[in-house]
């Protein structure tokens, strides 16, 4: 297939759906196993953030100042998030309460995964955009959202408040995982 512009999302995919952003300021779904394409949604500028899949939605930000729960079968809106300060190129966190994702403007956002309400807004203290929460993909246990961030440290925030419980200092930048049993 060929596109307007270039892919640097990384793709979900579930079933018959591969579905990745684009430099055009789409979002696009093919069918995995042809490429036909599904259904493709515009987006005011640039989608670099990767989608997730989560119970029949698409979760994706884009570089319009915008975050989307879209429908998995034809790209239609559930919700939108117009309130986003800086571009979006991470994977967000979601699950049954929360959708958690970074942006370039020093900013970790918590919506309602139903509605996209804003939970709380999390900032690094640092004051240059280099130190955003960016281009690291959130993880959640045990109540806590956990990120690493470029000035080399690793935050647990609560996940209901996004109030700072500790950090980690000297953690590899934008690195951290979990394990499968939490």
């Amino acid at each position: 297939k060929e596109f307007d512009g270039k892919i640097f999302s990384t793709p979900a995919v579930l079933g018959k759906y591969l579905v990745f952003g684009c430099t055009d300021g789409f979002v696009y779904a093919l069918n995995r196993s042809n490429g036909n394409l599904i259904w493709k949604r515009q987006f005011g500028k640039s989608v670099l953030g990767s989608p997730v899949i989560f119970k029949g939605k698409v979760f994706v930000g884009a570089s319009d100042g915008t975050f989307r729960a879209l429908n998995l079968k034809d790209g239609s809106s559930f919700w939108t998030f117009n309130e986003v300060k800086g571009f979006i190129e991470c994977k967000a966190f979601v699950d049954d309460d929360q959708v958690v994702f970074g942006t370039w403007a020093n900013k970790l956002y918590s919506l309602d995964t139903r509605t996209g309400h804003l939970q709380w807004m999390w900032e690094c203290k640092r004051p240059s955009r280099m130190f955003s929460p960016a281009a690291c993909w959130p993880v959640k246990a045990d109540g806590r959202i956990y990120i690493a961030v470029p000035d080399r440290k690793m935050y647990a925030l609560d996940a209901n408040t996004g109030e700072e419980l500790y950090h980690e200092n000297n953690v590899a930048r934008e690195s951290i995982g979990l394990s499968e049993d939490g």
